[in-house]
C-alpha cells in the first residue's frame, strides 16, 4: 500500500476498487477511474494488491476533498489526467524488470501552447498465491500543476503599488492568487481554513522606496489585525527616492480555525513617507 496523503477530520475518504487478472485490462480500468477524480479532490492512497489461484489482483483508490487533504497525487484537470498508471505482468523479478521498461512512461499531454510531462511518482508490486505471477504497476503523477499544491499553502500578492506612511501599517494585498486551507478574510490578513495543525514556513519579498534615505524595518507578523507579533524581521536603509528589495523569513504554528484562529501579514515601519511598489508573501508546509 502507497499512502500519498490524509484527509483532515471534516471529510471521509472515498475508495473504489479495480480488478482484473490481465495487466492492460486493469491499468485501462484504473485509468478510468482516476480520470473520474477530478482537480477539486486528492488521490491520497493507491493500493495493488495480489490475488488468488486465478492470478486476480485488485487495486484500491482513495481520494477526497483537496480543501481537507494533506499531501496526495492530483486529480484530473482536463485535458490533463493528473494521475495515470502502468501495470505489467512477470514471472520473475529479471521479467518485472524489463516489464517495466516495456511499460515505459505515459506521453505527454499538450495542452494549448503547454507540454506537460509524466513524472514516476512510486512503484508497486503484488504476488498471486503460488508466486508464479507477479503484478507491477508504476504510478506517474503530471508535473504540471504547481509545487505543493496539495499541502496547506497560500501565496498573497500586491501587484499596485501601495503609499507608505511614516511609522508601522500593514501591507495591503490585492489578491490571493493561489490558495489552499487559506483565505484573505481582509486585504491584510491571510487566514488559516484548515483542519488540521501544521508548522508552516513563511517567505515575503517587498519592494520599498521613500522620499527621503531612511531605515525601513519589514516584519512578517502573526494576528497582524490583533496583537501583531513578529516571527521574522529585516531592516534596509533605502537612498532617496530608490526602490530596496528586502526578503523576509518565518515559521509559524497553523492551528484549525476551530481551536485559535491562525493568521499572519507583512507590517512595514518607516521612518519617512514612500510606498511599497510591490510584495509577496507565501507560506508554505
Amino acid at each position: 500500500m502507497s499512502q500519498y496523503g490524509s484527509i483532515g477530520l471534516l471529510s471521509a475518504a472515498n475508495t473504489v476498487f479495480v480488478e482484473s487478472a490481465d495487466p492492460e485490462d486493469l491499468q485501462a480500468r484504473v485509468i478510468a477511474e482516476l480520470a473520474a477524480i477530478d482537480d477539486s479532490l486528492a488521490i491520497t492512497a493507491i493500493t495493488l494488491a495480489g490475488g488468488g489461484d486465478g492470478h486476480t489482483f485488485v487495486v484500491a483508490i482513495e481520494s477526497g476533498p483537496l480543501t481537507d487533504a494533506f499531501g496526495g497525487l492530483p486529480g484530473t484537470s482536463l485535458p490533463v489526467i493528473g494521475t495515470v498508471v502502468r501495470c505489467y505482468l512477470a514471472g520473475t523479478a529479471e521479467e518485472l524488470s524489463r516489464a517495466q521498461a516495456e511499460a515505459g512512461v505515459p506521453d505527454p499531454v499538450v495542452a494549448g501552447q503547454l507540454t506537460i510531462p509524466y513524472a514516476l511518482a512510486d512503484v508497486q508490486l503484488a504476488g498471486s498465491s503460488k508466486g508464479t505471477r507477479f503484478m507491477g504497476m508504476s504510478v506517474f503523477t503530471s508535473t504540471g500543476a504547481p509545487s505543493g499544491i496539495f499541502e496547506p499553502v497560500a501565496l498573497a500578492a500586491l501587484t499596485t503599488a501601495q503609499a507608505l506612511n511614516v511609522g508601522a501599517q500593514l501591507v495591503s494585498f490585492a489578491s490571493l492568487p493561489f490558495a489552499n486551507q487559506f483565505s484573505l478574510p481582509t486585504p491584510d490578513r491571510v487566514l488559516y481554513t484548515g483542519t488540521q495543525s501544521f508548522v508552516g514556513k513563511i517567505d515575503a519579498t517587498i519592494a520599498v522606496s521613500e522620499n527621503a534615505a531612511n531605515d525601513v524595518t519589514v516584519q512578517i507578523v502573526t494576528d497582524p489585525t490583533g496583537t501583531p507579533s513578529p516571527i521574522g524581521t529585516m531592516i534596509t536603509h533605502v537612498a532617496a527616492g530608490e526602490y530596496d528589495t528586502v526578503a523576509v523569513f518565518g515559521i509559524a504554528i497553523f492551528a484549525p480555525s476551530s481551536l485559535s484562529p491562525s493568521s499572519v501579514g507583512l507590517l512595514v515601519t518607516a521612518g519617512g513617507a514612500g510606498s511599497v511598489r510591490s510584495a509577496q508573501l507565501r507560506i508554505t508546509r
